[in-house]
C-alpha cells in the first residue's frame, strides 16, 4: 500500500514538473518573440535657431515642485514621415538660462517601435543662441525614454503624456492642442 502511494506521488510530481516546464518555456518563448518593425528615420533639416523671445513658445507644465521653466515652440511640433514627433524644446533653468534642443519622440504602438520597452527619444541638435547655429551631438542615437512614469526625465515625461498617451492625435494641430490641454489639466489638478 505504501509502495503504491509513493509511486503515485512520484508520477504526479514528474507529470506536474513536465507541464510546468512546458508552460514556462511557452511563456518565455512568447516574451522572446519580438515584432521587428522596419524603421527608417526621416531626415530633418533643422530650422534656424529660434529667438527665445518668439511669441510661439509655450510653457510646459511638469509639476508643482519642478524648479525649471521648460517651453516648447508650438509651431515646431510636426509629425515626420517615420512617425516620430519633431519639436524644439527650451529646457529653461530656474535661473532663466536657455537650453534649446531639436528633438524627436517616437511613441510606442503596434506599428512603430524598436521594441516594447517604451518611447524613444533622440536629440538632433543643441542651439547656440549666441552664434545662431545648431551643434550636432556627439552621440545622437535613439534612447529609451522609459514609459509613462519616468522620474529621471520629468520634462520628456510631460511631453510623452501629451504626445503618446492619446494614440489618435491625428495631425500636428491636435498635438499642439494636447500640449496646451495637458498643461491646463495639470495646473487644475495641482490646485486641488
Amino acid at each position: 500500500m505504501m509502495r503504491r502511494f509513493w509511486i503515485t506521488m512520484l508520477v504526479g510530481v514528474i507529470t506536474q514538473t513536465a507541464f510546468a516546464d512546458d508552460y514556462f518555456l511557452q511563456r518565455n518563448q512568447n516574451r522572446m518573440v519580438e515584432r521587428k518593425v522596419d524603421f527608417h528615420e526621416s531626415e530633418w533639416t533643422l530650422p534656424e535657431v529660434p529667438s527665445t523671445n518668439q511669441s510661439d513658445w509655450f510653457d510646459v507644465y511638469v509639476s508643482s515642485g519642478f524648479r525649471g521653466a521648460p517651453q516648447i515652440l508650438l509651431s515646431s511640433i510636426t509629425t515626420a514621415e517615420d512617425g516620430s514627433i519633431r519639436y524644439l524644446l527650451n529646457s529653461r533653468s530656474a535661473a532663466g538660462y536657455d537650453n534649446i534642443t531639436a528633438e524627436a519622440m517616437l511613441c510606442v504602438n503596434e506599428t512603430s517601435t524598436f521594441s516594447s520597452d517604451g518611447a524613444k527619444l533622440k536629440v538632433f541638435g543643441f542651439a547656440d543662441t549666441v552664434n545662431h547655429r545648431w551643434i550636432q551631438p556627439r552621440k545622437s542615437d535613439w534612447r529609451v525614454l522609459g514609459g509613462v512614469h519616468n522620474g529621471r526625465d520629468p520634462i520628456r515625461n510631460a511631453l510623452f503624456q501629451a504626445f503618446c498617451l492619446d494614440t489618435n492625435n491625428g495631425n500636428d494641430d491636435n498635438l499642439r492642442a494636447r500640449v496646451k490641454d495637458l498643461s491646463k489639466t495639470q495646473y487644475l489638478y495641482d490646485d486641488r
